[in-house]
C-alpha cells in the first residue's frame, strides 16, 4: 500500500491510515490563484494508480487595489476553526476526512518573498471545511489604513469547493 501527501511536509505523522499534520493559517500570495504551497492533498492505493484528494475548500478574494500589504480572513464565531492542527483520515479512493484538533479561526494573505505588497487579481486561500455560522471578518492593510469589511450571514467552505467572499477595495463593495 502507498500513501501519498502534497506538498511534502516534515511534521506530517502518519498512523495506520491517519495523518496528523498542521493546516497552515499563513499562505503566500505566490502567483495569482491558488496558494499551491499550502495546499494540500492527499491519497491512499493498494494498486498501481494513486488518486490525490484536496483537503481542502477554498476561500475566494479578490485584491483589486494596489499596495495592500495583508489579508487577514477570521471566522467571526472563534469555534469555527479554519487551519491548526488537525487529523485527516485518507480513505481509498475517496475523499479525505478532517477534524481540527487544535485550530485557529483565522488565515493571512502574505505578500511573496522579496515583495512588500500583494500582487492585485484573485486568490483561493485554502481552508478547513466547514461552516463559519455567524460570517467572516475580511481586513487588509493598505499603507497605514486598515479596512474592515464583515459579513454576519453563514458561510459554507466545502470540501473542494469555493466560497467567494468578494472584492477587496478601499471604497468597500
Amino acid at each position: 500500500s502507498f500513501y501519498a501527501v502534497y506538498p511534502y511536509g516534515e511534521d506530517v505523522i502518519l498512523v495506520g491510515n491517519e495523518l496528523e499534520l498542521i493546516l497552515p493559517y499563513s499562505h503566500v500570495a505566490e502567483g495569482v490563484g491558488v496558494c499551491h504551497s499550502t495546499d494540500l492533498k492527499v491519497g491512499y492505493t493498494t494498486e498501481k494508480t494513486l488518486n490525490l484528494y484536496n483537503v481542502f475548500g477554498y476561500l475566494k478574494v479578490n485584491v483589486a487595489e494596489e499596495g495592500v500589504k495583508q489579508v487577514v480572513i477570521r471566522s467571526i464565531k472563534a469555534q469555527n476553526f479554519l487551519a491548526g492542527k488537525a487529523s485527516v483520515i485518507i480513505n481509498e479512493n475517496a475523499a479525505p476526512e478532517v477534524t481540527v484538533l487544535d485550530g485557529v479561526p483565522h488565515v493571512v494573505l502574505v505578500p511573496a518573498e522579496g515583495q512588500a505588497t500583494i500582487a492585485t487579481g484573485t486568490y483561493y486561500i485554502p481552508v478547513v471545511p466547514g461552516t463559519m455560522e455567524q460570517g467572516v471578518s475580511i481586513r487588509f492593510k493598505k499603507g497605514l489604513k486598515m479596512y474592515v469589511k464583515e459579513d454576519e450571514a453563514p458561510v459554507t467552505v466545502a470540501r473542494n469547493g469555493v466560497a467567494d467572499l468578494g472584492t477587496l477595495a478601499a471604497g468597500g463593495s
